[in-house]
């Protein structure tokens, strides 16, 4: 219960700070996809995106790097995403588990997840994501006792 608590505390705060009111010189673009990672050492995820946005759609790599939680997400990264025509943008991810899928070791549980991404606009952009100045992309996924990483995202990115 505390957990489901504090998911719906993070996911009502994260609406709040991520919810950017476009300008008329502003444009709001479609973005859905799949992501398949695997967890590395030290907390890292490394893997692939199948990534729809607006009419491009795009195959990209994917690289996470864990910072530390807070109070109110428990999963924190920085994803940095570069795709087959080299376009480039990085995300701050945050998140919390929503719910248990097996025990899989007494070290490990296998889980499910709900995380918010926006823009990281303080890293390089290239390519498709030239300009961008917000959005907002809704995660869920899981987590398998073989430390594999299955998602699913829609949201949008704003642009100039």
């Amino acid at each position: 219960m505390l957990a489901l608590r504090n998911l719906l505390r993070g996911a009502a705060l994260v609406t709040a700070l991520v919810m950017p009111t476009a300008s008329l010189a502003e444009s709001k673009t479609p973005v859905k996809g799949k992501i398949f990672n695997n967890l590395m050492d030290g907390g890292m995820t490394q893997g692939v995106v199948a990534l729809n946005m607006g009419d491009e759609k795009l195959k990209c790599a994917m690289i996470g790097v864990p910072i530390p939680p807070d109070a109110s997400f428990s999963m924190k990264f920085i994803h940095t995403v570069v795709c087959e025509d080299h376009s480039e943008v990085s995300f701050l991810t945050k998140g919390n588990p929503t719910g248990v899928l097996q025990v899989c070791s007494p070290q490990f549980t296998a889980f499910s997840f709900l995380e918010v991404s926006t823009p990281d606009l303080t890293r390089p952009t290239k390519g498709l994501f030239e300009g961008i100045k917000g959005g907002s992309l809704t995660i869920t996924g899981t987590v398998n006792c073989e430390l594999e990483i299955d998602m699913t995202f829609a949201g949008y990115a704003i642009f100039n």
